[in-house]
């Protein structure tokens, strides 16, 4: 059985060993660490690991199940079994915060300055899709 590993992120976060971010425990040695979230058979687990240590925590659980899905940041977009939204990690917590007008898996993303683009995947090889800072949202058809 092939495990598909949906999301590796180096991120900034404080997270205590082995316990949800927040609570005061054994604090991981670096800020640093790699954000795995949903796939294979974990579809909505999220942890932080930290490759100088070893160690690795716990986040709160996406609120639904993801794969082939992207992540920029806090931000994750699209994938297969909810390919239509995007949640931000804010307060704890995962939440609703883009619903794309079509599925989107097995894309690609990246943020820039005027905000996040996806780009391309099986429900829409041929688009790329934009989302500005403010919320605005741009179409570049890439025929």
């Amino acid at each position: 059985m092939t495990a598909r590993l949906s999301f590796l992120l180096f991120l900034s976060i404080g997270c205590a060993r082995g316990t949800f971010l927040g609570e005061n425990r054994t604090r991981l040695s670096s800020n640093k660490g790699i954000i795995l979230s949903g796939g294979g058979e974990a579809l909505t687990s999220v942890e932080v690991f930290d490759p100088s240590t070893g160690l690795s925590c716990s986040l709160p659980n996406l609120p639904e199940e993801r794969f082939a899905h992207t992540m920029d940041n806090l931000l994750i977009c699209g994938g297969e079994e909810s390919g239509t939204t995007c949640l931000s990690f804010s307060s704890g917590e995962w939440m609703t915060s883009l619903t794309l007008l079509e599925e989107r898996y097995d894309h690609t993303s990246w943020q820039t300055d005027q905000g996040l683009v996806l780009m391309g995947g099986s429900e829409a090889p041929l688009a790329v899709r934009s989302w500005m800072q403010q919320g605005n949202r741009g179409d570049h058809p890439l025929l």
